[in-house]
């Protein structure tokens, strides 16, 4: 195999685990729509700043002429905006003028970002700065979830199925990243990678603790009864 088939074929793996882990995040809205686990509020965050993130990497791997990053990162955002669709309808039936607001507020956005990117910006390094700004808010979620979990030793908050996705994707666009030696990628995917490692690392660890933990908690059940 050439380089350019190397090069292709990391790309193409990248793109795949792009595409799963877009598609695990069906299994989250589902959970919330049957079970109301959680406000749905936050998941119309979550899923909002999963589409602005893949809509602007979509546009970023069309100015950079990479189909892996346009076509992978283009399903994302169709995915996002399917599952917005899905919980905005679960929602207008309790909360309408939220659920209206949220899908105005959303449209317009996009809207703004495409027409800026489309017609203002053309510099590929202008948008990767684009990119690379939004994706650090994308990963100031993960930052926080680890530590909540390091304070409170709890799991429970980590979905590893998803993390474990996510980390494979940072892995390989990451090498891809050096192959073409793209900086943006080098650098967003490197964060990624390290941010799910010590998820995966967190979740193991106090997945270890969590039987010792519940036994001290019922030996002191037990004493406290007598």
């Amino acid at each position: 195999m050439n380089i350019d088939g190397f090069e292709e074929f990391v790309g193409w793996i990248g793109a795949f685990f792009t595409v799963c882990f877009y598609l695990y995040l069906v299994y989250p809205c589902v959970k919330t729509i049957r079970e109301k686990s959680f406000f749905e509020e936050n998941l119309v965050i979550d899923l909002s700043t999963y589409q602005i993130n893949s809509f602007l990497w979509h546009i970023y791997g069309d100015m950079i002429f990479c189909d892996q990053i346009k076509i992978s990162f283009m399903i994302g955002s169709v995915i996002s905006y399917i599952l917005m669709i899905i919980v905005f309808m679960n929602q207008i039936k309790k909360y309408t003028f939220n659920s209206i607001k949220n899908v105005v507020i959303i449209i317009f956005c996009s809207w703004g970002i495409y027409n800026s990117f489309n017609h203002k910006i053309e510099d590929e390094y202008l948008s990767g700065k684009f990119c690379l700004y939004f994706s650090i808010v994308f990963y100031l979620n993960p930052v926080c979830v680890i530590f909540n979990v390091i304070l409170n030793e709890d799991t429970d908050m980590i979905q590893i199925y998803k993390v474990i996705i996510y980390f494979f994707s940072s892995i390989f666009w990451l090498a891809y990243g050096i192959i073409i030696w793209d900086y943006y990628l080098k650098v967003l995917n490197s964060i990624g990678a390290l941010i799910s490692f010590m998820h995966i690392l967190l979740y193991m660890i106090y997945k270890k603790k969590v039987p010792e933990m519940t036994q001290t908690k019922k030996k002191e059940k037990k004493r406290s009864i007598k």
